[in-house]
């Protein structure tokens, strides 16, 4: 029994498959009239004043193929096309619709809240505000335009009177009509069949459970066409939010829902029968391809100009224009960049694959999560990806090489914002933000190139203020970005793109091209290349090879982050802007082409797979050479941050190409210590630098490097930051004469002999440091700076950090104090050792510390007492101070008759008292005021001084700092702190 039923079971459900695939012939066929990828919902509600006939006509223009909209009855019977039964949300006038009559109907708002999309708001620019419309109006304004019209309530009459209105314009072919309610469906299908009609919302999941069961293929289907809501829009939160949809279908409904809707099954089963499919609302790029993924025939959007059918004039270059598109499939493109949905990787096989017809692309992507595996493919390895899962065969038609140059420079420099919002995403499409903190609605402004930027508060915070209500008046923001002089320009078309290019470009000095798919120039004549043909672009104004006519003012060029390839292309660009000054070609690929000297040796490895990937081997060597030599005529700056095929052999050739460099950063490399061998012209090209940053190349010794670039007469900054140096060499004061600034965070220093080595740079006036062991093994961060500090005298920066005279000066006696015992033991010499050993206990000391003795020159040897170790208990740290309060008037003679062993003065102004040494001066302060009683209006200024010192002139020390601690000035017991007033 059970065998019966699993082989019955097993039957119906291929049975059900099958016809699902392919419907049976006898089922009703039906066939519109009409094709509508793109509906507008009410005008495009979500960029116009909804249901307007201004609305319907701007969307007409950007190439909508049907309306969407709604019908009301006022007290007249007049058929008005409006949403909401109320009109407060639009107008502002409390009421319903069928209480006015049709001349007494408040015009619409100026600003008006956009429906499912809280905080974001349509603002027209219309002198006057717009009337709502009648049905009557849309149908003669717009007599063969496709409407979709739904009933909003179930009235008879509103139903008559919009089919006789619908016949009296012979619109039955065109127009579909009918509601949710399903009630009101049946009244529409009744009273005029050849009017086609909507399924209902109860009809749909009715259609849903048959599909499920598999009984969809033998069920007729009544209704025309089918509108379906996508249920990620119906499950987010604006729209939940607005229309509660979380009350009527549960979690569980919706992920069925979900499970039916989403099936390309189910929605092809459908129009293969002839039932036309539109999703709503899709306003996004997501959502429109995904309808369109699905199956469907169209979809309903609130944005009229997001439609991925009719594309902007300016292409979206993010995506890869003309001049990248791969024509020829071969190895010569081995080693190059592409990119795919704005996702850049190398291409590192090329060829076919087993059991496929046609040429594959091997793609090793830079973001590891959309490849598949790691050049592996049925158990043979083709190429070498760099993760185990960056690695994927493309299609080469699905790829680009990227853009050009000039056209990545028009569309960043010259098109307007406009254009430039219609193109951000590859729908070419002007979206809302979404996700946003805030909600910024844009509209074109009269003014051309100018966008005017309204910016509304969100539900949250609306909700924060307590008005739970939206702003009605909203901040105008003026947006642009070609300054041009406006007055003297006749269309977009002067002030926009190509034409406004030579305009733009030429003001521009500094050009960042930050992540843009740049690849290449535009290929033009030159003496190099006298015979290639010239390639031309829709967004450049010019030829190829003309670069030099439109950016006549640019200094520096950054293109980090793109496609760039090939030296010999960069090259090609910059030899059109002999003038260029700076270059930052960061994190890109760039291979070399092959050196003279060394082709034949390339020759015999052009089979390798991996000498394609790392040399331009296809390139002619000796053409490239004089090419790159003659491209870098003035750059003094070039960036070189993050290139994985940098080494230091590459480096040395690329130097010897530009004789004006005087910066050079190559961080973030894996170059590891430079070689021995260096030929003249690459060392005097190093010597002549300026500034080197060498962060983080996993260097590990600086003897080959200090050989190289030590006798350098003009390097001021060195960073070798975030590197694996555990010494520094002996520094004679021949080697670094003009470095000024020196860069060694984040090393492997233990101790501080790195530092005394650093004496001999006599114009070392910046140094960075932090981050190293030696500053964790000291006691704190404070207290490693003073170390740095003390043992550098002409040090004036320490970790971007000025060094104040306070700083120095207190570093400098802490230094003293730290290692003043260390000192007097040496001067006294080991107690169980020959006196003779003093002198050499003094002279290894020195070494350890040589700049003690500038120290005590400058501030006096310490003494024994000076060098007693800190105790941090607070009864060990109480020190007995003697306060005297003094008048200026009395100072000469007070200071003479103060001594320990004479004190003339009136006990209440000599008093000694116990503070601890971590109380502040600022605290002191107060506390002197309690003590001599001093009133609030009373100044006085304090100043300490040893009792040790009081027979020598000038020792006194101002105590100045308030949040200084006493504990700073080493005082000890019965010194003086004079109270002057």
């Amino acid at each position: 029994m059970m065998g019966l039923i699993a082989t019955v079971f097993v039957v119906y459900s291929f049975t059900s498959y099958i016809l699902l695939r392919r419907p049976i012939i006898f089922l009703r066929k039906k066939r519109l009239l009409f094709e509508a990828p793109h509906i507008s919902h009410r005008g495009g509600s979500g960029e116009q004043i909804e249901n307007t006939l201004e609305a319907f006509s701007s969307s007409l223009l950007v190439g909508t193929n049907m309306f969407e909209t709604d019908c009301h009855l006022t007290r007249d019977n007049q058929v008005v096309i409006f949403h909401d039964d109320t009109l407060d949300r639009s107008t502002g006038v409390s009421g319903f619709v069928k209480e006015f009559s049709y001349e007494d109907l408040p015009r619409y708002l100026k600003v008006i809240e956009v429906q499912f999309t809280p905080g974001s708001f349509c603002i027209t620019e219309s002198p006057s505000s717009y009337k709502i419309a009648r049905l009557e109006d849309l149908f003669n304004k717009f007599p063969n335009t496709p409407i979709n019209i739904d009933i909003k309530v179930n009235d008879d009459f509103l139903i008559n009177e919009v089919a006789r209105l619908i016949e009296t314009y012979n619109r039955e072919h065109i127009t579909v009509w009918g509601s949710m309610n399903s009630k009101v469906s049946k009244k529409c299908e009744l009273r005029n069949k050849n009017i086609l009609t909507f399924a209902p919302f109860s009809y749909v999941i009715w259609i849903m459970a048959c599909y499920v069961v598999g009984l969809l293929p033998l069920v007729p289907i009544k209704y025309d066409c089918f509108e379906l809501p996508l249920v990620s829009v119906i499950r987010s939160n604006e729209f939940a939010r607005r229309r509660r949809w979380d009350r009527f279908l549960p979690n569980t409904a919706l992920l069925l829902s979900d499970f039916v809707l989403s099936s390309p099954l189910f929605i092809k089963h459908l129009r293969k029968r002839g039932f036309p499919v539109f999703f709503w609302v899709c306003n996004n790029e997501d959502d429109m391809r995904k309808a369109f993924e699905l199956g469907a025939s169209g979809y309903v959007t609130m944005n009229t100009t997001g439609d991925v059918h009719n594309h902007s004039p300016i292409k979206d270059i993010y995506l890869g224009t003309e001049c990248g598109k791969i024509t020829e499939v071969n190895e010569l493109i081995i080693g190059r960049r592409i990119v795919h949905e704005k996702n850049f990787g190398t291409i590192c096989y090329v060829g076919g694959l087993p059991k496929t017809n046609g040429p594959w692309l091997g793609v090793d992507w830079d973001d590891w999560s959309r490849g598949r595996h790691d050049g592996t493919y049925d158990g043979v390895r083709y190429f070498q990806a760099k993760g185990p899962t960056s690695g994927s065969f493309v299609r080469p038609s699905k790829v680009s090489l990227g853009t050009s140059l000039e056209e990545a420079l028009v569309y960043r420099y010259s098109v307007c914002t406009t254009c430039q919002l219609e193109t951000q995403t590859s729908l070419q499409s002007r979206e809302k933000p979404t996700g946003s903190s805030h909600n910024i609605l844009v509209h074109e402004c009269t003014q051309l190139g100018h966008l005017n930027s309204y910016l509304g508060s969100t539900a949250e915070e609306a909700e924060y203020f307590g008005t739970h209500e939206y702003p009605k008046d909203t901040l105008r923001i003026e947006l642009y970005t070609n300054p041009g002089t406006y007055h003297q320009l006749t269309s977009h078309d002067d002030l926009c793109g190509t034409a406004a290019a030579k305009s733009c470009l030429n003001r521009l000095k500094s050009v960042s091209l930050s992540s843009m798919p740049v690849y290449r120039a535009l290929y033009g004549k030159s003496d190099f290349f006298p015979d290639r043909q010239l390639e031309y672009s829709s967004l450049w104004p010019s030829s190829g090879g003309c670069l030099d006519q439109f950016l006549s003012s640019l200094c520096d060029l950054e293109m980090s982050n793109c496609l760039l390839s090939k030296w010999t292309e960069i090259a090609e660009i910059c030899i059109q802007v002999p003038w260029l000054k700076s270059l930052n070609v960061s994190n890109n690929r760039i291979r070399l082409p092959v050196s003279p000297k060394e082709v034949h040796d390339k020759q015999k490895e052009n089979e390798c797979l991996e000498s394609k990937l790392l040399y331009d081997i296809y390139s002619d060597p000796v053409l490239s050479e004089r090419l790159c030599s003659n491209a870098f005529p003035q750059l003094s700056q070039l960036t070189l941050v993050k290139c994985p095929l940098l080494n230091w052999k590459s480096i040395r050739r690329v130097l010897c190409w530009m004789p004006s460099l005087q910066s050079l950063s190559l961080a973030y490399n894996n170059l590891g210590n430079p070689p021995i061998d260096w030929g003249k012209n690459a060392i005097d090209a190093f010597q002549k630098l300026t500034d080197l940053d060498l962060t983080h190349i996993n260097l590990t010794a600086t003897h080959q490097l200090f050989a190289l670039i030590g006798a350098s007469k003009y390097l001021n900054n060195l960073l070798l930051n975030y590197n694996e140096i555990a010494d520094i060499p002996d520094l004679n004061n021949h080697l670094f004469r003009n470095l000024n600034t020196l860069g060694l965070k984040n090393n492997l220093f233990t101790n501080w002999n790195f530092v005394n080595q650093l004496l001999n740079l006599s114009k070392l006036d910046h140094l960075m440091v932090s981050g190293c062991p030696v500053f964790e093994n000291s006691v704190n961060i404070a207290t490693a700076r003073q170390e740095v500090i003390a043992r550098l005298p002409n040090l004036k920066m320490l970790d971007r950090v000025e060094i104040t005279p306070e700083e120095r000066r207190g570093s400098e006696l802490d230094y003293l104090k730290r290692y003043g015992a260390s000192w007097l033991d040496c001067c006294r010499g080991d107690q169980n050792s020959k006196q003779t050993n003093g002198p050499k206990l003094l002279e290894e000391f020195y070494k350890l510390h040589p700049v003690f003795s500038r120290l005590c020159d400058k501030y006096g040897a310490p003494e024994i007492g000076e060098t007693k170790p800190f105790n941090r208990s607070i009864k060990a740290g109480l020190i007995s101070l003697i306060f005297i309060l003094q008048h200026n008037k009395n100072i000469g003679t007070t200071n003479k008759s103060s001594s320990r062993s004479s004190s003339p003065m009136d006990k209440n102004d000599r008093i000694q008292k116990q503070i601890p040494s971590q109380m502040t001066i600022n605290h002191l302060r107060m506390m002197v005021r309690r003590l001599f009683c001093l009133s609030p209006k009373t100044l006085f200024e304090l100043y300490v001084q040893s009792g040790r010192h009081r027979d020598i002139v000038n020792t006194e020390i101002p105590l100045n700092v308030d949040t200084r601690e006493i504990g700073f000035y080493n005082l000890e017991n019965d010194d003086y702190i004079f109270v002057r007033i």
